[in-house]
């Protein structure tokens, strides 16, 4: 008895220090951030503050401007530490085209802070998502080193329409197709650090992202500032860069607003075909008595599109390329399995629709079943001799009414009998006897 109470307090103790070693872990990682974020500030501090003496109200709108463009954030994991999608990669280019990237690159910095706090509730982790979201500006600072002396050949009439010209390819579209990579390889290499961190199960959380979803968002930020020379052909602006930097802002705002519409409008599409999938199995209800949850899935299969929703004895499947949700246990009594549903990580991510379909779903199995057994226990209980378990008089007289209806040939011949002496039986031997001979009577 010592033995085993020793054993549990000591799996209580280790569990305890590991739920106190993960946070300590993510709050390491977040200090490292915030020392990393503040160096950044301190750099492009002086460059900053000297825009901002000259022209407070140019700064003022272009911070609103990177707010706008920062406000659209698109998950990329379902998990909560990892980074989400902006559209700071094609605002960075478009700073470091123009010249203007030391001068308002603290203001950038300090927005793209505030807006990752802000979506994700949390100081801690908006922190982390700010580190992982400006990194690559490294990166990008890197291959757009030479961008700016190629600004005035970008706006010259006669290059624009070489869109292959070797020079504008060479430190305009090879660095942008570079780019459109390396950005969410160190994006995705920031999150594995997190995972570990915070000792999330990696192979498990790379499960959760969506390859298709990361290559349409790295598409879409490429072909967002491709046609960037298109842009300002169109415009006609000339060379002069504030002016540049005004249109290049308010394509991406459109842009920005773009992305912001097709997320809703997709959430908008998810949340209906979750109304369908619970729709599809009230419209099923009452279940039927034999494999319901068969009548469930198949239901659920019907109003979902690229996910797979099956029955599985087990919560932790561990598919290679696939992730996994469940509902809660569903007990029959002699058995217990779960809703799962199935994505492929080239499919769109899971969303907590998915998982209210789950959850609704499993509810209404639980609760068939459990009404489906209490019938039938009163059904049994309603037609059946409790002391011999034969048919009732009225059950009786219905079977045979029914034996008649299912077949008007059918033969039914009925034959009675009767126990003789069982009075004797139990004044001699007692009512627990008798009760027993009653019964052996009636099983043969």
């Amino acid at each position: 008895m010592a033995s085993k109470q020793s054993k549990h307090q000591a799996t209580t103790g280790s569990q305890s220090k590991d739920g106190i070693r993960k946070p300590v872990r993510l709050t390491i990682l977040a200090i490292i951030y915030t020392l990393f974020l503040a160096a950044a500030i301190a750099f492009h501090a002086q460059e900053g503050v000297q825009r901002l003496m000259e022209g407070p109200a140019r700064i003022c709108i272009w911070s609103l401007c990177f707010l706008l463009c920062l406000v659209y954030h698109k998950k990329r994991s379902s998990y909560r530490v990892a980074a989400e999608h902006t559209v700071l990669p094609p605002l960075t280019v478009i700073l470091l085209v123009t010249g203007y990237f030391p001068d308002v690159a603290m203001f950038l910095i300090i927005v793209t802070i505030i807006t990752s706090i802000i979506t994700a509730r949390s100081l801690k982790i908006g922190i982390l998502r700010a580190g992982t979201t400006l990194v690559p500006i490294l990166l990008i600072k890197i291959l757009f080193a030479n961008t700016s002396h190629v600004l005035s050949i970008t706006i010259n009439q006669h290059s624009v329409n070489a869109a292959f010209n070797p020079y504008q390819f060479q430190n305009w579209l090879l660095p942008l197709l570079i780019m459109t990579v390396a950005v969410p390889i160190v994006r995705l290499i920031c999150d594995i650090v997190t995972f570990f961190f915070a000792q999330i199960p990696i192979r498990k959380a790379m499960h959760e992202y969506s390859l298709s979803h990361i290559l349409a968002m790295a598409l879409a930020d490429l072909l967002a500032i491709v046609w960037i020379p298109e842009i300002l052909e169109f415009a006609n602006i000339g060379s002069d860069t504030a002016t540049v930097l005004s249109v290049f802002m308010l394509a991406l705002i459109a842009y920005s607003l773009l992305l912001m519409t097709v997320d809703t409008m997709s959430r908008l599409a998810r949340s209906r075909s979750a109304l369908k999938c619970i729709a599809n199995v009230s419209d099923a209800l009452p279940l039927p008595n034999q494999v319901p949850e068969e009548t469930v899935v198949r239901r659920i299969n019907r109003g979902l599109t690229r996910m797979r929703c099956f029955v599985s004895d087990a919560n932790n499947l561990d598919k290679r390329g696939y992730s996994y949700r469940y509902s809660a246990p569903i007990s029959t009594g002699s058995r217990q399995y779960y809703l799962a549903m199935e994505r492929s990580i080239w499919n769109r991510p899971f969303t907590s629709t998915d998982e209210t379909i789950l959850l609704t779903c499993g509810e209404v199995l639980t609760e068939s079943l459990r009404v489906n057994k209490e019938v039938t226990l009163l059904r049994t209980e309603s037609e059946t001799d409790a002391l011999t378990g034969a048919l009732t008089y009225r059950a009786f007289i219905g079977h045979l009414k029914s034996l008649q209806t299912e077949n008007v040939h059918n033969l039914v011949a009925v034959v009675y009998f009767g126990v003789e002496h069982l009075r004797t039986v139990n004044g001699h031997y007692g009512r627990k006897i008798g009760n027993a001979v009653l019964r052996q009577w009636v099983c043969v």
